[in-house]
Formats: C-alpha cells, structure tokens, sequence
C-alpha cells in the first residue's frame, strides 16, 4: 500500500500491507475494508496453525451459543392465542373485525365433498362451534396422521393434539381428546 517506510501492520481481512495508523485508515476508506478477518475464509492445511484451531473453536461456539438464544426466544415468547370468531350472517364468521366466508374463494365450492363423510361431518361440528377447520390435501402427511373426528351419538368432537416442547424437543401427541 505505501513503500514510504517498513513494514508495521497487514489488514487481516485484505491482506495490504501499511507502514503507520494513517496508512491503514487511508486503506480502509479507499478499499472500502472493516479490516476484519473473515472468520469463515479457506486455511490450507499446510498454513493451519494451532491459532487458527482456537478460533474455529471459538467460532462454532459463538454460532452455538446465538442459535440456543433463538430457540430460547421461540420458547419464552408463545404464539398469540386465536382470536374468537363468531357467527355473524348463515354461512360467515366475523374474526378480529373482519368478515370471513365459511369456504376459502380460492378452493372450488364442491371442496369438502371430496372428502369422507365422517370428515365433512366433523368439518361441520366444528362450524358450529365456532372453530375454523383447514383441511389438509388427502395425500399430505398431516392429513394422514390427523385422527380428529366427530362422534354422532355422544356430540362430541375428539381431536388429535399435538404439543411441541421446543427447548427439550419432545412432542406428545393425544390421538383422541375429547372436546368435554
């Protein structure tokens, strides 16, 4: 960078070479550089050295402690609950204010009819309960393991809920819980 003097200081991003602090700062706005090493850079195995262990080191714990911080911040902070709907008009529901059509306008009309029985019987329980229910294409795998269904003779619903603990990441799943 500057043949004026020796040799005092090379930037650990860039690599130039600069002889006094106001060489490395002229370096720094001319070549656009924060000067700081790129953590992530190739090291030839034949130029590795045991500082550049530490720091990988220290490296993979920075980036293990950030995304711990991240799981801890998914888990301390839960989704909002649901906002209640209720039954404004025969066949809409009104939810935070606004008015929703009991069918979704991008899915053709006859969409439930394609499923079973039992599902558009539960799919209409849930209705009138006031719960919005979006059903999974049948070749999904939560539409494959979903055991939620409607028994006709007791009125009741049964669902199949999932509880996903994101610290410990375990799940526990009750096929069949009763609406009572």
């Amino acid at each position: 960078m500057c043949p004026r003097a020796d040799i005092k200081y090379r930037c650990p991003k860039c690599e130039r070479i600069t002889c006094s602090l106001a060489c490395c700062v002229a370096h720094k706005k001319q070549f656009s550089c924060d000067g700081k090493r790129d953590r992530t850079k190739y090291i030839a195995m034949a130029d590795f050295q045991d500082a550049d262990i530490s720091s990988d080191f220290f490296f993979l714990q920075e980036i293990s402690r950030s995304t711990s911080a991240v799981h801890l911040d998914v888990a301390v902070k839960p989704p909002p609950p649901p906002k209640k709907a209720k039954r404004h008009q025969k066949g809409s529901y009104v939810a935070a204010g606004l008015t929703t059509l009991s069918v979704n306008p991008e899915l053709p009309a006859d969409y439930l009819k394609r499923f079973p029985p039992q599902v558009q019987s539960f799919v209409q329980q849930a209705k009138k309960r006031g719960v919005f229910v979006h059903l999974h294409a049948p070749g999904m795998s939560k539409h494959k393991t979903n055991t939620s269904t409607f028994n006709s003779k007791a009125d009741c619903l049964y669902w199949r809920v999932e509880v996903h603990f994101a610290l410990d990441h375990v799940t526990i799943v009750e096929p069949k819980w009763s609406e009572r």
